[in-house]
């Protein structure tokens, strides 16, 4: 793997990670909000904090939801072309994956859907892996047919 190589993917990874973090700590900090007032009314100013919050919230997982893509797009160029081996692909793919749902682990340890999200990010990023494997193997058959013909 080419330094050039190795760069993009850390700054996915970090970018990925830092987008998880960002949300995960929101979510938090928004439970810690309401804490006191468990049970009883909750005043307007922090309910007003609370909504902004959650907002913030799911902006950052609609970021953490476009870099996702982002990545499945470079990983799927590098595997289509053959930039990288798949030796390298699936190993980086699931480290930069595994790092974010560790992050959700350790904010919210009690909460099942960081496993969910972690089950479905890998199912997605493996599909994915499948059907750009699929297209070079076709592709490669193609350029058979047609240099022989």
């Amino acid at each position: 793997m080419q330094k050039r190589e190795i760069t993009a993917f850390s700054i996915l990874g970090v970018l990925l990670a830092l987008t998880s973090f960002v949300e995960n700590f929101i979510i938090v900090k928004s439970f810690a909000l309401g804490a006191p007032y468990n049970g009883k009314s909750i005043p307007e100013e922090v309910f007003k904090q609370k909504t902004d919050m959650n907002h913030y919230a799911i902006i950052a997982g609609c970021v953490f939801r476009v870099l996702f893509v982002l990545f499945l797009l470079y990983v799927g160029w590098k595997i289509a072309y053959r930039f990288l081996g798949l030796r390298y692909i699936i190993p980086i793919t699931l480290a930069i994956l595994i790092v974010p749902a560790l992050i959700e682990f350790a904010l919210q340890p009690g909460d099942k859907t960081a496993w969910y999200a972690l089950r479905d990010n890998i199912t997605r990023a493996a599909a994915w892996i499948a059907i750009m494997q699929i297209y070079y193997i076709a592709s490669k058959k193609v350029q058979l047919k047609s240099s022989s013909t």
